[in-house]
């Protein structure tokens, strides 16, 4: 969801900056939180892209990174609230390689896909999930 909600706000029509979309993930946060105060939360770093993958310039690859230290603030100050635990971040960001795990500019290849795959089960079987 945080792949999808950050980065479909930061490219898409809205244009939301980084930090908008980071705090559109800290309200989803509250939203499941709400309905159910126990539940446990994962949200992945948005992976590396190559620069200009959006035909939107030479920042997208900085929009993207500040996205994702906004993101990790944004949860490490829902961690903290009174009452409430269990957001994760699983950082693709810093485990992916966009020269050998992107198919083309955007999307992973078959390594990158697997890496994700990795990822997500490390943090998921982490928690005995």
């Amino acid at each position: 969801m945080s792949e999808w909600l950050g980065f479909k706000n930061r490219m898409g029509t809205r244009q939301d900056t980084p930090l908008e979309a980071a705090e559109d993930i800290g309200r989803l946060i509250d939203l499941v939180r709400d309905g159910n105060p126990g539940t446990k939360i994962f949200i992945a770093k948005i992976i590396p892209l190559m620069d200009n993958a959006y035909g939107k310039g030479p920042g997208e690859y900085r929009a993207v990174q500040e996205f994702n230290q906004f993101l990790s603030f944004v949860v490490d100050l829902k961690n903290q609230e009174p009452g409430f635990t269990g957001v994760d971040i699983v950082d693709m960001w810093s485990q992916f390689d966009p020269k050998t795990m992107l198919a083309e500019k955007t999307h992973p290849n078959r390594l990158g896909d697997k890496k994700i795959a990795s990822l997500w089960y490390e943090a998921i079987t982490k928690h005995n999930m």
